[in-house]
């Protein structure tokens, strides 16, 4: 059977080709990728020899599977993580570490948890001394970078509200401890 002119399996399978460069031009969305493996999978059928009712089922089944399967496996890979999300990474910010040997602008390695990381400070006029609690910045690549531990900026506005409602407000000039 002849489409066009041209045998039907070519015709099935240039229509995937062309809806495979349709998926470049789109930017990976994967809506034409699964139709144009339904059109693969009409071209398999057509080269056999099969009539057009064959080859149109070929083509529906295959792209519907395509969009229901393969669709959402590629979707989570190829799209950004949701922001809200954070890696493993991106969690080590904010915790703390401690300085297992000196740590300065260019050497140095902290513990943080369990893990023992490569340390840096962000500026040359900060160093670290070894056993000093620090706070994690940034990571980049194999290197964390740390600023010593501040408990004052940590405090948590919850508990002072707990223990000023067991206290007491404190007197005008004095603070609770």
């Amino acid at each position: 059977m002849d489409i066009y002119g041209i045998d039907d399996w070519l015709a099935w399978f240039l229509l995937g080709t062309g809806l495979l460069l349709v998926e470049l031009l789109i930017g990976f969305t994967f809506y034409a990728a699964p139709v144009a493996l339904g059109a693969f999978f009409a071209a398999i059928v057509a080269a056999f020899g099969d009539s057009l009712v064959p080859q149109l089922i070929a083509f529906i089944v295959g792209s519907a599977s395509s969009l229901l399967v393969l669709r959402p496996l590629v979707k989570r890979h190829l799209l950004p993580a949701d922001p809200e999300k954070r890696s493993n990474v991106q969690r080590m910010i904010g915790a703390r570490a401690v300085a297992r040997e000196r740590i300065e602008v260019d050497s140095g390695t902290a513990r943080i948890g369990q893990e023992v990381w490569s340390a840096r400070t962000l500026s040359e006029d900060v160093v670290i001394e070894e056993g000093t609690v620090c706070e994690v910045v940034s990571v980049s690549g194999v290197y964390t970078y740390l600023q010593p531990h501040d408990p004052a900026a940590k405090a948590n506005p919850e508990n002072e509200v707990e223990t000023e409602a067991e206290n007491g407000p404190a007197p005008a000039g004095e603070e609770n401890d």
